[in-house]
């Protein structure tokens, strides 16, 4: 009787030590599975500071594009009221031909009165010289 409770004895040891083994085992695992899930974090995290990363330089990029286009039609702007100084000086220049050209036709109309004149006065002068 005493041999079998020893063997009883020595049985329920083995099985404690093997349920000790098993408990060691699962901690080990949910400690892995601990790391597992920290890691996956760590992943997910810089996951997400890379598409705020991305999505900042989306932002930058279309401020860059913005501003470009903003500098475009500024010097379109710059060009078209070139254009249109050059309209307006192109106008002045015709307008002051123009004023060249009737100032010419003045000069000639009094060119032609003072010759009528002249010939007025020397008709006169021979008129009195032959009374």
């Amino acid at each position: 009787m005493i041999t079998y409770c020893q063997q009883v004895i020595t049985y329920c040891q083995q099985v404690i030590t093997y349920c000790q083994q098993v408990i060691t085992y699962r901690q080990q695992v949910i400690t892995y599975c601990q790391q597992v899930i920290a890691y996956r974090q760590q992943v997910i995290t810089y996951r997400q500071q890379v598409i705020t990363y991305c999505q900042q330089v989306i932002t930058y990029r279309q401020q860059v594009i913005t501003y470009r286009q903003q500098v475009i039609t500024y010097r379109q702007q710059v060009i078209t009221y070139g254009w249109q100084v050059i309209a307006y000086r192109q106008q002045v220049i015709a307008y002051r031909q123009q004023v060249i050209t009737y100032r010419q036709q003045v000069i000639t109309y009094c060119q032609q009165v003072i010759t009528y004149r002249q010939q007025v006065i020397a008709y006169c002068q021979q008129v009195i010289t032959y009374r």
